[in-house]
């Protein structure tokens, strides 16, 4: 075995070890998300610039002591397992491009919850994939954030890696469960197994099972990995290096040698910690990225900034429209019957990337961006559902289209059954998910989050306060074939209001998505299209 592959052992620490958080025991019900040659597991929490965390080897859940900190309570972050832990499919291919194939499974992942672009946070070798994904797709990657990355060309590696060698020996000799315990005594203590347990319940049996991967594939794919100055110079955003002042001498030299790769690089010191820095004090690591994310917010590669709650910063190209006083943002994609599609509240036509790729092969997609929120701009004048309404007809008008099927999501979903309301013959079918049309019919929840979503005032002011909710003699009145489509978990409506909804309206059917809430068309794109497209073919 090569001293370079000794010495990654060291590096890649388990991801549970001593996590001091009070969610550290929270089994969450992680959504699936195809990758080149499988699936990933991911979960999102929260709203506003999208963060996305890989983890270093082992236990896959290093970064749960970070999802409940109050300083991260403005972002929206994505947390998943890699290919090869826990519930994601095996890792496969050869070592050599494990790293490389790992940065192109964190693009799909991206991709699929309809994002361009959002802060990278790796640790360990998770680091060294953050590090790939910059190199590979620069413009994915708003900031950088290096968990004290497995660096092992510095000078002192190889010597810490031989005390290391008999966890290798262990494995080769087919004692996984053996390597393991000797890996994690080494790094954490003879007590790593019951502090793993009570911090992250199965961690070291996990680890355990997703042995494999490490001995087989990661740890040889560290000790090949390549990077130098040269590559470096394709990336140009912030990088922030945190370490932890009970690390290895090896973690300190590797900072060094970061910082002749990005000029643009910061520290951050954590004390009293070591590699298990994110475990170990989540508090420090939470608002010292809070704060290097602060100082480099999003940008936005269009016009302005996509999204109210800032979605994704990769903004597509479209086209303004100049009607009812305001400058008006669409985009149109495909051919085939018109689809119109609306965004929820506070967002923009970017809410609709992940259903896109499906539904434009099938139907022209219009997706704009409504009056005050995206790129579009107001007036003076108060908002309202009618205003909204027209607006849209008025975008049909321009484009020489008749009648549409009109879809929506959220409060974009209440405009849908606006239009079917007052302009009824410009409606072929509704097509609507997570509908709320009053803000009585918002949870503890919704009313909770939404306080850190810094919504403009005026829009703020309209959906809590001045937006008229249609009685069920209206609601009644719509003649429209019109599918709902509900999260089983939907956790920002009341049941009751949505039972409402659609006993009201005549002509309607509800599908409901398992395993789904609020958040569907971005995180099961895949179930509302399929719904949406079996609805319009009966409805043709």
């Amino acid at each position: 075995m090569q001293r370079t592959a000794l010495l990654t052992l060291s590096l890649i620490l388990t991801s549970a070890v001593f996590a001091q958080t009070e969610n550290a025991s929270e089994v969450l019900k992680m959504k699936r998300a195809p990758v080149p040659g499988g699936e990933v597991e991911y979960v999102i929490r929260g709203q506003g610039e999208p963060v996305l965390f890989i983890h270093g080897a082992h236990i896959a859940e290093s970064f749960l002591p970070l999802m409940d900190e109050a300083s991260l309570a403005d972002y929206r972050l994505i947390r998943y397992h890699r290919r090869g832990y826990a519930g994601s499919t095996a890792a496969v291919g050869p070592p050599a491009d494990y790293i490389k194939r790992a940065a192109a499974d964190a693009r799909a992942l991206l991709k699929h919850v309809g994002l361009e672009r959002a802060h990278i946070v790796g640790h360990s070798s998770g680091a060294l994939i953050a590090l790939q994904l910059a190199l590979d797709a620069p413009g994915a990657v708003e900031s950088l954030a290096l968990l004290e990355p497995a660096l092992v060309r510095v000078p002192s590696g190889q010597a810490h890696g031989e005390d290391l060698a008999p966890a290798i020996e262990r494995y080769h000799g087919g004692d996984p469960v053996g390597a393991v315990d000797r890996f994690m005594i080494e790094v954490a203590g003879p007590r790593w197994r019951s502090a793993t347990a009570r911090m992250i319940p199965g961690g070291p049996e996990q680890a355990e099972q997703d042995a494999a991967t490490f001995f087989e594939l990661e740890l040889p794919a560290v000790g090949a990995w390549e990077f130098d100055a040269d590559k470096a110079a394709a990336f140009s955003r912030p990088v922030l290096f945190i370490l932890g002042s009970e690390s290895i001498p090896m973690l300190k030299e590797g900072r060094d040698l970061v910082h002749t790769w990005f000029a643009r690089t910061e520290n951050l010191d954590v004390p009293g910690v070591n590699h298990a820095l994110q475990m170990q004090d989540p508090q420090s690591v939470a608002a010292g990225l809070a704060d290097f994310w602060a100082r480099h917010r999003a940008t936005a590669t269009g016009n302005s900034a996509c999204s109210t709650w800032e979605i994704s910063s990769g903004c597509s190209e479209g086209s303004f429209l100049q009607i009812n006083g305001i400058s008006l943002y669409y985009e149109v994609h495909g051919e085939g019957e018109p689809l119109l599609m609306l965004h929820g509240g506070g967002g923009s036509a970017e809410h609709f990337n992940p259903m896109l790729p499906e539904l434009s092969e099938r139907f022209q997609v219009i997706t704009p961006d409504t009056r005050a929120q995206g790129r579009s701009t107001d007036t003076d004048e108060a908002l309202s559902y009618r205003q909204f309404a027209d607006d849209m007809v008025a975008l049909l008008d321009s484009l020489g289209i008749a009648s549409a099927y009109v879809g929506g999501w959220s409060d974009g979903a209440a405009i849908a059954i606006h239009i079917a309301m007052h302009h009824p013959e410009r409606v072929r079918a509704l097509l609507l998910t997570a509908v709320d049309l009053s803000s009585e019919a918002l949870t503890e929840t919704f009313l909770e989050e939404s306080k850190q979503w810094n919504l403009p005032e005026k829009l703020s002011t309209f959906w809590f306060q001045t937006r008229t909710t249609p009685t069920t003699e209206e609601l009644a009145a719509i003649r429209t074939p019109t599918l709902f489509v509900i999260g089983e978990e939907e956790q920002y409506i009341k049941p009751a209001h949505l039972a409402w909804q659609y006993e009201s309206i005549p002509q309607s059917e509800v599908v409901w998505i398992p395993e789904a809430d609020h958040m569907l068309v971005l995180e099961n794109p895949d179930e509302v299209n399929e719904a949406f497209i079996s609805f319009i073919a009966k409805h043709r």
